[in-house]
């Protein structure tokens, strides 16, 4: 029968009573500030909630401080007391950085449990929002992070300072296997107590389940052992120069390990900063240490992964040098006669189908277990996800094997990444049963974006303008709803919604991605573009050069007539003091006609109480008899009265929309104002007056400089686009004195003469014409063009006017049309036309609009202008003909609009070029000249350049479903590199590792996955001789060595427990420089 914790504030049968537990909560209570060591599984996050307990058990106001690196870590331990303890849930909050500092302050002091990210409590204690004066418990969680600025160390050390009951306990399965790392984690946590357990420990065992560790050896064939010798005889050579030219103080091969090819390698290159000139065998050293590194990793592919994997290694290497991308120690290790034969063998090996034997042992132990275990789950861990797909496709074929690969979000090598969805639906089908075996494994701020807003209004904007709109200043992630940005669904162009906006302090270099073909696209290093995989589907992969990336080819393309009201869009967008200058008047409105109105308004006064004849209602109105007369006969002809009877016996009644009008009159007598000879109305009056006001109402828009003025309701017609278009391209906002003017620049009378036309016709304005161009005075229109229309206020900001994007095709053809006579031209040589801006904006939403109307053949350049003091200039090429502008085809003519990857529909081919553009000397070339079928288009990756200016943040979109969106002039698709932690894998039945894992932290971590196993077995395969044997045992020797420095941290703090209690000592007190590396040193 199972015993279960028995306490006040815990739920009956919830927690299963484990004397280790117990132990370590009662030495945590007596000793004080603990650290905790166990692996997972082992319930650390139960000793956080017992402890708790117990600590509000003995101060009952206090609170319990719950700390976890990442939000969906302090979500589970909120989770675990709502469902162990009887505290009230709205007493236990969990605080991150997507709640306001305001809201944070009082869920904190109103909460009796806090689960929170450090940074956030860090942040809020320094600014004086809280005190953790009244915790009397603080966990750190994933306590290995407490080192160097990382937001632990603050915490405790404020907290250590000003609570009044402190008790620190920290919770990690390795803090790693260097004494000087971990003293300096219990010293930035002031632990005092150590406490370690594993699954061998005596009080552990009896509630572990029985896993039966077994290692399976693999002799490689003879054929590997010969490339292998090839390498090591290059290896051994190089080591043998190396040391006779003083670098490295010995030959033996055994010395060269990775990690001390890169400590030589650091100290040749500051040594080279220093003295390179006057030391030149430093460039050969540096050379040969680069070409050991390249045939170091080739040794440890064939040894570990196979031929396939060295295969297409060495294909990159050619590839380098014949794109003339080859260091100069790349070309001397290919000319190498030992390197030339391991290429020929491998790719005889290739031929033959000759693969790593582990591949083959991995299937016979899988088909044997599954054919006695038809209902078991299995997980295979594999360290090089290159050659995760490789096991997966000889697996695929097996009857028994459902074998589904399972790895992160972004691209490594060949494989694909999943997304969220498809990452939490492979697990929900791998509990189900539907597959039995799992093989598992930020953009510049000034790059444009193409957003809707919930509105529905489409327009080019920075993700950093977009994503401060939201957040705070202490917040790095937000949830955001109703916006919507224009994003890939592995086939169609769409807009998909924006589920949360991210900012990030940086910590990768901004590079600057050019293409051939579509610009460029300012991402971090690490931030995933948009490529595809061998079965063609989109793939997340990091930029590198030669990497196709996918591009928009079409767009949703929305049509909306465009009536705008004016009065409404300016009390919108404006600022407050110019929407102060704005009214509104009456259109043909006089002092007859006022009174006229005022006779109506009496009239319609005494009808809506009660009908009547005319005598009846002159009498009640104060009106004679025949005004009464006059009046009804004119609303009468309005239909706004009805009029009945005889002659002098006519009875009056109000219709419905008399009623209205009458709403009308009494809104206006009671809001205009007159002034300047004008009856003037303001704008918030207009804006927030009833419905039924319009009807009546015949507005137009002034301002209080100026006599022009514009109708409230103006219609986005084709004359108004070619406007636009003329202001963007060759426009600009002119002010002089209080009047203000826009000038479209033009010394050609024809082009003279189409801009004053527009202008009449769209803004029904008669603008003046002068020598520089066309003039259009006043200063409400330069207010429409750059707060309503938003077409920009300076070449550099000039933009796509939002408006157009959403209009019908023939208002977007009319823009580009004027667009092209002023910033355009016909390249005769290459046969298209050229649109020419410096705005980057103005480029990328011109790029938009054109796959809005179905233009394929464009290409995007930048270039620097020499006449514009060295500016960006960006050059849109359009090489099909227009409804206005007919281009000639040319010839045998191909570009990336139309040439599709032949790796995207040949698998053969994908498995030698990969997602690669290459320069073939065969007749067979890498991009096939066609149409593609799924509406998608490839550019690739030119060259890569790190730029000048980093900025402080970087940021971030998370998008429903595709976690992807369009970025930059070129319309590049980038994916989102955020991701949600905390993602667990289900229980399974047998684990296999492909290979031992070279990290002590992956060895805890695969342990924690093998800690979730129902009773069963876990595999090692191990190449004989191998990296694979060195590997298990530097995991082994490190593990063992962090037990051993824990170990000895216990006796050192008992020790020191006893000298503090005056008890008798056994051992001899330390020396000075005992106590200076002494793991407790406090003041």
């Amino acid at each position: 029968m199972e015993n279960f914790v028995n306490h006040a504030l815990i739920k009956e049968n919830t927690i299963e009573s484990r004397q280790y537990q117990e132990d370590i909560v009662s030495s945590v209570l007596e000793k004080g500030n603990s650290l905790v060591v166990a692996p997972t599984a082992l319930g650390k996050t139960i000793l956080a909630v017992v402890i708790g307990v117990k600590r509000i058990e003995k101060f009952p106001e206090s609170k319990i401080l719950i700390l976890a690196p990442t939000r969906p870590l302090a979500l589970q331990h909120q989770k675990s007391f709502f469902k162990f303890t009887k505290i009230k849930e709205d007493e236990i909050c969990c605080i991150t950085g997507t709640i306001k500092p305001k809201e944070r302050k009082e869920m904190f002091e109103n909460s009796k449990i806090i689960c929170s990210t450090p940074q956030c409590i860090a942040n809020d204690v320094k600014k004086g929002l809280i005190s953790l004066e009244n915790v009397s418990l603080c966990v750190f969680d994933e306590a290995h992070r407490a080192i160097g600025n990382y937001s632990y160390v603050f915490v405790s050390k404020n907290y250590s300072e000003t609570a009044k009951n402190p008790l620190v306990v920290a919770l990690t399965a390795s803090p790693g296997w260097e004494k000087e790392k971990i003293q300096k984690i219990a010293d930035n946590l002031f632990i005092k107590n150590i406490e370690v357990r594993t699954h061998k420990d005596k009080d552990v065992r009896d509630y572990v389940k029985e896993i039966n560790v077994e290692y399976v050896p693999v002799e490689l064939p003879a054929e590997f052992t010969e490339i292998i010798i090839l390498f090591k005889q290059y290896l051994a050579e190089k080591a043998s120069e190396l040391h006779r030219m003083g670098v490295s103080h010995t030959a033996n091969l055994n010395f060269f390990s990775r990690k001390n090819l890169l400590e030589l390698q650091k100290k040749v290159s500051r040594n080279l900063a220093i003295r390179g000139r006057r030391q030149p065998s430093l460039f050969a050293a540096a050379s040969k240490i680069a070409a050991m590194m390249n045939v170091m990793h080739s040794l440890i592919l064939i040894e570990t992964q196979g031929v396939d994997s060295l295969n297409k290694y060495f294909f990159r290497l050619e590839q380098k040098i014949l794109n003339k991308e080859a260091t100069k120690a790349v070309k001397g290790l290919m000319n190498d006669d030992r390197i030339k034969k391991a290429v020929q063998l491998t790719e005889k090996l290739k031929r033959e189908g000759i693969e790593h034997p582990k591949i083959q042992k991995l299937r016979n132990i899988l088909e044997d277990y599954l054919s006695n275990n038809p209902n078991s789950r299995v997980l295979v861990f594999n360290h090089y996800r290159d050659s995760i797909m490789n096991v997966y496709l000889h697996l695929k074929d097996s009857k028994i094997i459902k074998a589904r690969e399972f790895v992160g979000q972004a691209d490594k090598g060949t494989v694909k990444g999943m997304t969220q969805d498809e990452q939490s639906e492979t697990i929900s089908k791998f509990r189900q049963g539907e597959y039995n075996v799992l093989l598992a494994t930020s953009l510049h701020p000034d790059e444009f974006l193409i957003i809707k807003s919930p509105k529905g209004e489409i327009d080019a904007v920075k993700i950093g303008e977009f994503v401060e709109r939201f957040l705070g200043k202490t917040q790095s992630s937000k949830p955001i709803r109703g916006w919507k940005v224009l994003s890939f669904d592995g086939e169609n162009t769409e807009f998909k919604e924006v589920t949360y906006v991210h900012r990030h302090l940086r910590k990768n270099n901004v590079i600057k991605t050019r293409f051939k073909n579509c610009g460029n696209v300012l991402v971090t290093e690490n931030h995933s573009l948009i490529s595809f995989g061998k079965d063609g589907r989109p793939l997340a992969a990091k930029p590198e050069r030669n990497l196709f990336v996918h591009t928009a080819l079409e767009a949703e393309n929305t049509q909306e007539k465009k009536i705008l009201d004016l009065a409404k869009e300016f009390w919108e967008r404006s600022p407050k003091a110019i929407r102060r200058k704005i009214y509104c008047t009456f259109n043909g409105l006089t002092q007859a006609r006022i009174r006229e109105m005022k006779s109506e308004q009496k009239l319609l006064k005494v009808l809506l109480k009660q009908n009547g004849a005319y005598m009846r209602i002159s009498e009640k109105s104060g009106l004679d008899v025949s005004t009464v007369a006059n009046v009804a006969k004119r609303l009468e002809k309005r239909g706004l009265v009805a009029v009945k009877g005889r002659i002098n016996h006519r009875n009056t009644n109000i219709l419905e929309k008399g009623q209205g009008y009458l709403i009308f009159l009494d809104w206006f007598f009671r809001k205009q104002k007159y002034y300047k000879m004008k009856y003037r109305i303001s704008l918030d009056d207009v804006v927030k007056a009833p419905k039924s006001i319009k009807n009546f109402s015949n507005l137009n828009i002034e301002t209080a400089y100026g006599k022009t003025k514009l109708p409230q309701y103006l219609e986005l017609n084709e004359a108004l686009a070619s406007f636009l278009g003329w202001f963007v391209s060759e426009g600009n906002l002119v002010d002089s004195n209080k009047k203000g003017s826009i000038l479209l620049s033009s010394i050609q009378k024809p082009i003279q003469k189409i801009m004053k036309k527009a202008v009449v016709s769209g803004l029904g304005i008669n603008p003046r014409i002068s020598k520089k161009g066309v003039i259009v005075e006043g200063r409400l229109i330069s207010y429409l063009v750059k707060y309503i229309l938003k077409a920009g206020d300076s070449t550099i900001n000039k933009s796509v006017p939002p408006k157009i994007f959403s209009a019908p095709n023939r208002i977007k053809w009319a823009f580009l049309k004027a667009y092209s006579l002023g910033d355009g031209h016909f390249d005769k040589k290459q046969r298209r036309l050229v649109l020419t801006t410096i705005s980057r904006k103005l480029a990328t939403g011109l790029v938009f609009l054109l796959r809005q109307l179905n233009v394929k053949k464009i290409t995007v350049r930048e270039e620097l202008h020499k006449k514009k003091n060295w500016r960006n200039v960006y050059r849109v090429h359009i090489s099909e003909a227009l409804p206005f502008f007919l281009i000639p085809k040319k010839r045998n003519s191909g570009c990336y609009f139309n040439a599709v990857p032949r790796a995207l529909e040949d698998p053969p081919f994908f498995e030698k070029f990969a997602n690669k553009f290459h320069i073939l000397t065969s007749n067979k070339k890498i991009r096939l000249t066609k149409s593609p079928n799924n509406k998608t288009s490839y550019d690739y990756i030119k060259s890569i350049e790190k730029i000048k200016n980093q900025p402080r943040y970087v940021y971030d979109l998370s998008v429903k479903k595709n976690e992807n969106f369009y970025a930059g002039p070129g319309l590049i698709c980038a994916h989102n590199s955020v991701a949600e932690e905390g993602l667990d894998l289900p229980n399974c039945d047998l684990v296999i590792l492909f290979e031992p894992v070279p990290s002590e932290i992956r060895t805890i971590q695969r342990r924690g996955r093998t800690g979730r196993l129902d009773e069963g077995r876990v595999i090692i395969l191990m190449a004989k001789g191998t990296r694979d044997e060195a590997y298990y045992w530097v995991a082994y020797h490190k593990e063992k060595k962090m037990h051993k420095i824990l170990s000895g941290m216990q006796k050192d703090a008992a020790f020191d427990e006893k000298s503090e209690n005056g008890e008798k000592l056994e051992k001899k007190p330390k020396t000075v420089k005992d106590k200076q590396t002494k793991l407790f040193e406090f003041k």
